[in-house]
């Protein structure tokens, strides 16, 4: 019985230092602003939602940030706005507002070529 005891006592410990760890190890999404020249910038449309996916160079490194799930129509949009910047030859830096979550940049605004753009929340 004592054995028993001890080993629900190491294993009940054991969770609470393994749970401790993951909880201090978890990144916290926090909000960035970051901008650069567009490189690339491609989106997908389907009946109620839309994604959207833009390359950006960044002091020499490319970050790719991405919108989704946002409103159908709206990735329309932002590639034309995007694209337009891309197109126009000036080199002009766009600006992307949002968060990072790992390597990736979550999208909620962005400004680029005299537009502010705003993706609805869903």
């Amino acid at each position: 019985m004592k054995l028993i005891r001890d080993l629900t006592s190491f294993l009940f410990l054991g969770t609470l230092g393994l749970s401790g760890c993951v909880e201090n190890n978890v990144s916290k999404e926090k909000y960035a602003v970051v901008s650069g020249k567009p490189l690339s910038v491609a989106g997908y449309a389907h009946e109620n939602h839309s994604y959207l996916s833009v390359v950006i160079d960044v002091e020499g490194k490319n970050l790719l940030g991405k919108a989704y799930p946002v409103w159908s129509g709206e990735a329309f949009d932002a590639v034309a706005i995007i694209q337009s910047e891309i197109n126009d030859g000036d080199d002009d830096k766009i600006e992307l507002r949002g968060s990072y979550s790992g390597d990736n940049f979550h999208i909620t605004s962005f400004s680029a070529n005299g537009y502010d753009f705003y993706f609805k929340k869903r």
